[in-house]
Parts: C-alpha cells; sequence; structure tokens
C-alpha cells in the first residue's frame, strides 16, 4: 500500500456505511466528526483521536441544541477516554487532559456521581506536568461552581 491510499477495509466500510447516510442535501456537523471518528476506530486508531473527534460532534450538537445527540456523543467520549485512560497507550502529556474530559463529560449528561469521581481524580492527582496547577483549579471550579464555556472561567478573575 502506498502513502496516502487507504486500506482496503477501511474503503469497503465507508462505502457500506457511512457512503448510505449521504443523501442529504445538508449533512449536520456532528455527523461529518461522527464519520471521522468511525472511521479512526476503523483504523484502529488511539482512542484519544477518536474521543476527541466524538468531542466535537457533542459541541456542534450543543450549539444547534440538539440535546439528546448531544448526550449521545458524550457517552462516546467517555467510551473512548476510558478506553485510553485503561490502556498503558496514553500520552504522558494528556495525563491530566484526559481525566478532566471524561469529570466534564460526565457533568454534562448529567452524571453527578461519575463527574465528582472524575473531578476528584483530577484534583488529587500529583504528577509533574506544567499543566498540572491549571487542570487542579479547573476541576475545582467545574466541580463546585460549573461554567458553560471555557472563556467565562479563564477571563474570570477571583
Amino acid at each position: 500500500m502506498e502513502d496516502g491510499e487507504l486500506r482496503y477495509d477501511v474503503k469497503r466500510f465507508v462505502g457500506e456505511f457511512i457512503t448510505p447516510q449521504l443523501t442529504e442535501d445538508e449533512i449536520p456537523s456532528w455527523k461529518k466528526f461522527e464519520f471521522m471518528a468511525l472511521i479512526e476506530e476503523r483504523l484502529d486508531s488511539e482512542s484519544y483521536s477518536a474521543g476527541m473527534l466524538y468531542l466535537h460532534a457533542a459541541w456542534c450538537s450543543y450549539d444547534m441544541e440538539q440535546k439528546e445527540i448531544e448526550k449521545y456523543y458524550r457517552r462516546k467520549v467517555i467510551e473512548q477516554f476510558d478506553r485510553l485512560i485503561s490502556s498503558e497507550a496514553m500520552d504522558r502529556d494528556l495525563v491530566y487532559l484526559v481525566p478532566y474530559l471524561l469529570a466534564e463529560q460526565y457533568r454534562r449528561i448529567e452524571d453527578k456521581a461519575g463527574a465528582a469521581m472524575w473531578f476528584d481524580r483530577v484534583i488529587k492527582m500529583d504528577e509533574e506536568h506544567t499543566d498540572r496547577d491549571f487542570f487542579i483549579a479547573l476541576a475545582v471550579q467545574q466541580k463546585l461552581h460549573p461554567k458553560e464555556y471555557m472563556g467565562e472561567i479563564i477571563h474570570e478573575r477571583p
């Protein structure tokens, strides 16, 4: 197989599963991210890539006020990131980001126990990392007094 060429199983998957769904005039933005995530999964890529694509799909559906679709994608993020954390393959740079994002997904699907567990995990972590203090402060903020948008958190001064 040459560089840039798709594997046969991926081409077949796209042809059999994704192409039949391309009948609408306008494909919703969240669906485009879902298609990319499905291809990432088919390529056996690490769970972080697929998880972030599902997160983008959740953001798009949130923006379009599609609550049930948003929850579906947030659950897919949880599934991907749980798989990543359970593996030994997680990139060291993601040691705070992924648990924080898991907490935030649980919070946004209104699973308070799951959110609290992951926020507490971030708060109690003591890993050497340049973003350690940022993620701990963010986890405390979102656990106790959640904000909807990152801009609200970053621009607000204590």
